[in-house]
Protein backbone atom coordinates (compact mmCIF):
# COMPACT_ATOMS: atom_id res chain seq x y z
CA UNK A 1 0.00 0.00 0.00
CA UNK A 2 1.24 3.48 -0.89
CA UNK A 3 2.45 5.50 2.06
CA UNK A 4 3.69 2.57 4.11
CA UNK A 5 7.44 2.14 4.19
CA UNK A 6 9.42 -1.08 4.31
CA UNK A 7 10.37 -0.40 7.92
CA UNK A 8 6.70 -0.12 8.80
CA UNK A 9 5.91 -3.59 7.45
CA UNK A 10 8.96 -5.05 9.20
CA UNK A 11 7.69 -3.54 12.43
CA UNK A 12 4.23 -5.08 11.88
CA UNK A 13 5.72 -8.52 11.25
CA UNK A 14 7.94 -8.30 14.33
CA UNK A 15 4.99 -7.27 16.49
CA UNK A 16 3.04 -10.26 15.20
CA UNK A 17 5.96 -12.57 16.01
CA UNK A 18 6.25 -11.11 19.51
CA UNK A 19 2.51 -11.52 20.04
CA UNK A 20 2.77 -15.16 18.89
CA UNK A 21 5.62 -15.87 21.26
CA UNK A 22 4.26 -14.10 24.33
CA UNK A 23 0.50 -14.55 23.92
CA UNK A 24 -0.40 -17.40 21.60
CA UNK A 25 2.24 -19.95 22.68
CA UNK A 26 1.43 -19.66 26.42
CA UNK A 27 -2.24 -20.01 25.56
CA UNK A 28 -1.49 -23.16 23.55
CA UNK A 29 0.57 -24.39 26.49
CA UNK A 30 -2.33 -23.97 28.89
CA UNK A 31 -4.69 -25.74 26.50
CA UNK A 32 -2.20 -28.60 26.12
CA UNK A 33 -1.73 -28.84 29.89
CA UNK A 34 -5.49 -28.89 30.47
CA UNK A 35 -5.96 -31.71 27.97
CA UNK A 36 -3.07 -33.76 29.37
CA UNK A 37 -4.20 -33.10 32.96
CA UNK A 38 -7.21 -35.30 32.31
CA UNK A 39 -4.92 -38.05 31.06
CA UNK A 40 -2.81 -37.76 34.19
CA UNK A 41 -5.89 -38.19 36.38
CA UNK A 42 -7.10 -41.14 34.31
CA UNK A 43 -3.71 -42.84 34.57
CA UNK A 44 -3.12 -42.90 30.81
CA UNK A 45 0.58 -42.12 31.14
CA UNK A 46 2.81 -45.12 31.75
CA UNK A 47 4.34 -45.15 35.27
CA UNK A 48 8.12 -45.36 35.39
CA UNK A 49 10.34 -46.19 38.36
CA UNK A 50 12.89 -43.77 36.96
CA UNK A 51 10.32 -41.16 35.97
CA UNK A 52 10.05 -37.69 37.35
CA UNK A 53 7.12 -35.68 38.59
CA UNK A 54 5.31 -33.86 35.80
CA UNK A 55 5.70 -30.10 36.04
CA UNK A 56 3.91 -27.30 34.22
CA UNK A 57 7.26 -26.27 32.74
CA UNK A 58 7.80 -29.64 31.07
CA UNK A 59 4.25 -29.61 29.68
CA UNK A 60 4.68 -26.08 28.28
CA UNK A 61 7.91 -27.14 26.59
CA UNK A 62 5.99 -29.90 24.82
CA UNK A 63 3.28 -27.46 23.81
CA UNK A 64 5.89 -25.24 22.14
CA UNK A 65 7.41 -28.23 20.35
CA UNK A 66 3.94 -29.34 19.22
CA UNK A 67 3.11 -25.83 17.96
CA UNK A 68 6.37 -25.74 15.98
CA UNK A 69 5.84 -29.24 14.58
CA UNK A 70 8.79 -30.73 16.49
CA UNK A 71 8.79 -34.24 18.05
CA UNK A 72 7.39 -34.28 21.58
CA UNK A 73 9.57 -35.13 24.55
CA UNK A 74 8.32 -38.16 26.51
CA UNK A 75 7.01 -37.21 29.94
CA UNK A 76 6.91 -39.93 32.58
CA UNK A 77 5.15 -39.90 35.92
CA UNK A 78 6.77 -41.44 38.99
CA UNK A 79 4.04 -43.34 40.83
CA UNK A 80 6.26 -45.95 42.44
CA UNK A 81 7.59 -46.09 46.01
CA UNK A 82 8.44 -49.72 46.61
CA UNK A 83 11.57 -49.54 48.76
CA UNK A 84 11.43 -49.27 52.54
CA UNK A 85 13.02 -51.44 55.19
CA UNK A 86 14.55 -51.32 58.67
CA UNK A 87 17.90 -53.05 58.41
CA UNK A 88 19.47 -52.51 61.83
CA UNK A 89 18.66 -51.33 65.35
CA UNK A 90 21.64 -50.91 67.65
CA UNK A 91 23.45 -48.72 70.16
CA UNK A 92 27.11 -47.84 70.53
CA UNK A 93 27.51 -50.80 72.90
CA UNK A 94 25.05 -53.34 71.49
CA UNK A 95 25.21 -54.13 67.77
CA UNK A 96 21.90 -56.01 67.57
CA UNK A 97 18.78 -55.33 69.65
CA UNK A 98 16.62 -57.99 68.02
CA UNK A 99 17.19 -60.45 70.87
CA UNK A 100 15.10 -60.41 74.04
CA UNK A 101 17.75 -61.61 76.48
CA UNK A 102 20.57 -59.13 75.83
CA UNK A 103 22.16 -58.39 79.22
CA UNK A 104 24.50 -55.68 80.42
CA UNK A 105 26.88 -55.17 83.32
CA UNK A 106 25.37 -52.75 85.84
CA UNK A 107 28.85 -51.68 86.93
CA UNK A 108 29.53 -50.02 83.55
CA UNK A 109 28.07 -47.06 81.68
CA UNK A 110 26.23 -47.83 78.43
CA UNK A 111 24.49 -46.06 75.60
CA UNK A 112 20.75 -46.79 75.75
CA UNK A 113 19.73 -44.57 72.82
CA UNK A 114 19.01 -46.91 69.89
CA UNK A 115 20.04 -45.96 66.36
CA UNK A 116 17.62 -47.14 63.70
CA UNK A 117 18.91 -47.67 60.16
CA UNK A 118 17.28 -48.70 56.90
CA UNK A 119 16.83 -48.39 53.15
CA UNK A 120 14.31 -46.37 51.12
CA UNK A 121 13.90 -44.53 47.83
CA UNK A 122 16.65 -41.98 47.23
CA UNK A 123 15.98 -38.71 49.13
CA UNK A 124 12.72 -40.03 50.59
CA UNK A 125 11.38 -38.60 53.85
CA UNK A 126 11.21 -41.24 56.59
CA UNK A 127 8.86 -41.11 59.58
CA UNK A 128 9.35 -43.40 62.58
CA UNK A 129 7.02 -44.16 65.48
CA UNK A 130 8.43 -46.01 68.50
CA UNK A 131 5.88 -47.81 70.67
CA UNK A 132 6.49 -49.51 74.01
CA UNK A 133 4.74 -52.88 74.31
CA UNK A 134 2.01 -53.52 76.84
CA UNK A 135 2.92 -55.21 80.12
CA UNK A 136 0.98 -58.46 80.47
CA UNK A 137 0.53 -60.00 83.91
CA UNK A 138 -0.23 -63.71 84.36
CA UNK A 139 -1.17 -65.81 87.38
CA UNK A 140 -0.76 -69.49 88.20
CA UNK A 141 -4.26 -70.24 86.90
CA UNK A 142 -3.55 -69.17 83.34
CA UNK A 143 -5.24 -65.79 83.61
CA UNK A 144 -3.63 -62.76 82.02
CA UNK A 145 -4.38 -59.06 82.12
CA UNK A 146 -2.97 -55.61 81.43
CA UNK A 147 -3.18 -53.08 84.24
CA UNK A 148 -4.13 -49.49 83.60
CA UNK A 149 -1.10 -47.44 82.69
CA UNK A 150 0.72 -50.45 81.24
CA UNK A 151 -1.00 -50.46 77.84
CA UNK A 152 1.06 -50.17 74.66
CA UNK A 153 1.83 -46.52 74.01
CA UNK A 154 3.88 -44.30 71.70
CA UNK A 155 7.04 -43.03 73.36
CA UNK A 156 8.71 -41.15 70.50
CA UNK A 157 8.33 -39.99 66.90
CA UNK A 158 11.39 -39.46 64.71
CA UNK A 159 12.13 -38.37 61.16
CA UNK A 160 15.03 -38.95 58.78
CA UNK A 161 16.07 -38.22 55.20
CA UNK A 162 17.39 -40.89 52.87
CA UNK A 163 20.60 -40.07 51.01
CA UNK A 164 21.30 -40.54 47.29
CA UNK A 165 21.81 -44.28 47.85
CA UNK A 166 18.61 -44.63 49.86
CA UNK A 167 20.35 -45.09 53.23
CA UNK A 168 18.81 -43.44 56.29
CA UNK A 169 19.31 -43.45 60.05
CA UNK A 170 17.78 -41.86 63.13
CA UNK A 171 18.69 -41.93 66.81
CA UNK A 172 16.10 -42.07 69.56
CA UNK A 173 16.30 -40.80 73.10
CA UNK A 174 17.13 -43.11 76.03
CA UNK A 175 14.57 -45.94 76.29
CA UNK A 176 13.91 -47.61 79.65
CA UNK A 177 13.08 -51.20 80.61
CA UNK A 178 10.49 -50.48 83.31
CA UNK A 179 7.74 -53.11 83.08
CA UNK A 180 9.00 -54.42 79.75
CA UNK A 181 12.02 -54.05 77.50
CA UNK A 182 10.03 -54.70 74.31
CA UNK A 183 9.53 -51.93 71.76
CA UNK A 184 8.23 -51.67 68.20
CA UNK A 185 9.35 -49.14 65.61
CA UNK A 186 7.12 -48.46 62.61
CA UNK A 187 8.56 -46.79 59.53
CA UNK A 188 6.74 -45.01 56.71
CA UNK A 189 8.11 -42.99 53.81
CA UNK A 190 7.22 -40.44 51.14
CA UNK A 191 9.48 -40.17 48.10
CA UNK A 192 10.42 -37.00 46.21
CA UNK A 193 7.42 -37.33 43.89
CA UNK A 194 5.03 -37.51 46.85
CA UNK A 195 4.35 -41.26 46.64
CA UNK A 196 3.73 -42.98 49.97
CA UNK A 197 5.00 -46.46 50.72
CA UNK A 198 1.96 -48.75 50.67
CA UNK A 199 2.39 -50.55 54.02
CA UNK A 200 4.42 -49.14 56.93
CA UNK A 201 7.20 -51.46 58.09
CA UNK A 202 7.22 -52.54 61.76
CA UNK A 203 10.11 -54.14 63.62
CA UNK A 204 10.26 -55.33 67.23
CA UNK A 205 13.39 -54.77 69.29
CA UNK A 206 14.41 -55.19 72.92
CA UNK A 207 16.43 -52.92 75.16
CA UNK A 208 19.21 -54.67 77.13
CA UNK A 209 18.28 -55.93 80.60
CA UNK A 210 20.30 -55.75 83.77
CA UNK A 211 21.17 -59.26 85.03
CA UNK A 212 19.27 -60.39 88.12
CA UNK A 213 21.73 -60.74 90.96
CA UNK A 214 20.83 -63.40 93.54
CA UNK A 215 22.12 -62.75 97.03
CA UNK A 216 24.54 -65.48 98.28
CA UNK A 217 23.05 -68.10 100.62
CA UNK A 218 24.32 -68.11 104.17
CA UNK A 219 25.34 -71.73 104.93
CA UNK A 220 26.44 -71.04 108.46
Amino acid sequence: MEGFTKDFWISVVLQFVYAYIWLILPLLGLIYWWRKRKNFLKGKLTPSKEGTAVSLTSVLKNSYREALGLPLVEITVDTDNSTLSITKISTDDFSDLSHYNTMYDSNKQYDFSPTIEGKAEAFADINLVITKAEVVYRDAFGHSWVEKGNEAHVVEKLSAKADADGNWRAESSVLDTLGTNEYTVQASSVDEAGNKYAEPQATTFYMPLEPITVAPTDHL
